[in-house]
């Protein structure tokens, strides 16, 4: 009779532990999102950022001096880019994982 209420007891513990895993998930996924539309946002204004100095160049092609310290703020952006783009695709992969093992740990709770 023992093993019937220690397992009676212990339905409830795996069950809020899956709710707690699958919040934890959702929220985890909600932050991953924010940092995504964060960098997004960044990324939109870096490319602004690049269009203007690049008009900046055009504008100023008589001055050589400009011209270098110009072309070296574009290319210095572009890197900083590079970057913001590379940790996009890592938050949309890890933001993939999340949500796959969301539905995941989901199904099983449905399946309890």
């Amino acid at each position: 009779m023992k093993p019937l209420i220690l397992t009676l007891f212990l339905i409830p513990t795996c069950i809020y532990s899956q709710q707690d895993k699958i919040d934890s998930l959702e929220l985890a996924n909600s932050k991953l999102e924010h940092r995504m539309n964060d960098l997004l946002t960044m990324l939109e204004h870096q490319k602004s950022t690049i269009l203007e100095l690049e008009q900046e160049l055009e504008i100023s092609r008589a001055d050589t001096s400009q011209i270098y310290r110009l072309k070296m703020e574009i290319e210095t952006m572009k890197e900083i880019m590079r970057g913001w783009v590379i940790q996009l695709d890592e938050v949309i992969t890890e933001n993939k994982a999340l949500r796959k093992e969301n539905e995941e740990l989901k199904e099983q709770q449905e399946q309890q």
